[in-house]
């Protein structure tokens, strides 16, 4: 038992003093390449490419407003619309489909106002995605913050190729037009909190009913504490604070209620919300590995982690990180997913440590959310992390690299339509650093995320094999 510690002591110390002491890793001049056997898993787990890239062009969707409201100018006004959608293979549209579109989005509505997100309402359920799920809400991401136009796509892409996450939100890119006026390349996806696709059940019993919620930092700007968010983790300076491991995580967790909802919705429901995300707290920080095993789905967490940590989700902190609470008695369960909003993933966001920007430096995630950081001190936590790294999650990484290289390739004209009404490439806006504003080309945005993603994977590689179980 004595050796099993200092393995362990060892191989954390290996792996997380480069973070701890701030060392700067810059991209190297031999960057690592896909090899033939990483190539052939690729070309083998490609489930989607056929059936997307069987015309070399982007669907259409085409907007008419009714009435004299504007779009994009104000987030919280529906406007009556109607729909066409063409080159949607079998949910082509003829006639119009009537409902409402609003705005969405926090920061990109704020920062990028030149292309803004929408929110799609249909009078009637519609199925927009082959074996796709069928409802009146979805979602048109703008991407306007990542040239790639691909860290969104990808990184939905990688999560649904994996068994852990119990739903993740399909999605296909676009062109869109508002009145007949052209907007861009947007990201058509589903409403990432559809409850019904996650088949959960409602009860008056707040132990029994089962959950679904969202670590959002801002729920407190537009909620109210008790009624629409709870609060976790308290911390004298509230939601203010460092939420990094050097700081020791002192901030506040605010979790936004999506389900249920009222009128099931009660106050005990939110009070058993608290305890049991306060007692999962505890437990990771504090408690014995079984004991968290047995109040959390460590598979979905795992699949979840991961996905984050190879794409060094900025988000991953403090907000779209989405949850469940499942099962009853013994089965009763926290289950991440599904994984949403990598648009400031991947090196692309001015804000982080400029060895944050690259794909090394160590663990990311773990040090943004300290349910990770603590976790990885569990060495039966590790062992299974490393297991499904190496068994599950990397084949799927480098398929969903090829595959952004044979959409992009297929797609690159229709891709650069964007840029040809939005003239946003090799000049400094947010939320980009200096190294992103300055590739001038579509093309040079992509291989950056690729050769982004790549490295990634190396690096991670030799993570994991330093903690190949040691003990």
């Amino acid at each position: 038992m004595k050796n099993r510690g200092k393995f362990l002591t060892l191989s954390l110390l290996i792996l997380l003093v480069p973070l701890i002491i701030g060392v700067t890793y810059p991209f190297t001049e031999s960057e690592p390449q896909l090899s033939e056997e990483d190539r052939a898993v690729a070309e083998t787990t490609q489930t989607q490419t056929d059936s997307m890239t069987s015309i070399s062009f982007l669907p259409s969707v085409h907007i008419q407003t009714i009435g004299d409201e504007l779009p994009f100018q104000e987030r919280t006004l529906r406007i009556e619309s109607t729909f066409i959608f063409e080159n949607m293979g079998e949910f082509s549209t003829l006639n119009p489909l009537t409902g409402q579109i609003r705005g969405r989005g926090n920061s990109t509505w704020v920062q990028l106002p030149d292309k803004r997100p929408l929110r799609l309402h249909f009078d009637e359920a519609q199925q927009l995605f082959t074996n796709g799920t069928i409802a009146t809400d979805w979602i048109l991401l703008a991407d306007h913050g990542d040239r790639s136009l691909l860290r969104n796509y990808s990184a939905l892409h990688l999560a649904r190729q994996l068994d852990g996450l119990n739903w993740t939100p399909d999605a296909r890119s676009i062109h869109l037009y508002v009145n007949d006026e052209y907007q861009g390349v947007y990201l058509l996806t589903d409403e990432r909190t559809f409850v019904p696709t996650l088949r959960l059940t409602a009860d008056e019993d707040p132990t029994i009913s089962e959950y679904f919620f969202e670590m959002e930092w801002r729920a407190h700007l537009d909620g109210e504490e008790g009624i629409d968010f709870v609060r976790v983790n308290s911390h004298p300076d509230g939601i203010v604070g460092d939420s990094t491991a050097e700081a020791g995580f002192n901030r506040d967790y605010l979790y936004e209620i999506i389900y249920p909802a009222t009128p099931v919705l009660t106050d005990a429901h939110m009070i058993y919300l608290q305890n049991f995300l306060t007692e999962i707290g505890e437990l990771i920080r504090f408690g014995d590995f079984e004991a968290i095993s047995e109040r959390v789905d460590l598979t979905s967490l795992i699949d979840f982690y991961l996905v984050q940590e190879l794409y060094k989700n900025m988000d991953v902190g403090f907000a779209s990180v989405f949850l469940q609470i499942r099962g009853q008695g013994d089965e009763r369960r926290l289950y991440h997913g599904p994984v949403w909003d990598f648009d400031i993933s991947a090196g692309n966001a001015y804000w982080m440590g400029i060895e944050n920007q690259t794909p090394l430096g160590g663990l990311y995630v773990a040090q943004r959310h300290y349910w990770y950081w603590y976790l990885l001190q569990h060495p039966e936590f590790v062992e299974l992390v490393n297991t499904r790294w190496h068994e599950i999650i990397r084949p799927a990484a480098v398929a969903t690299i090829q595959h952004i290289e044979i959409i992009s390739d297929i797609y690159e004209g229709e891709f650069e339509r964007n840029f040809v009404r939005h003239a946003i490439l090799g000049i400094d806006r947010w939320p980009s650093p200096t190294h992103i504003d300055e590739i001038q080309t579509f093309r040079g945005q992509v291989t950056y995320l690729t050769d982004f993603l790549q490295m990634r994977v190396t690096h991670l590689d030799e993570i994991w094999g330093i903690y190949r179980p040691m003990w």
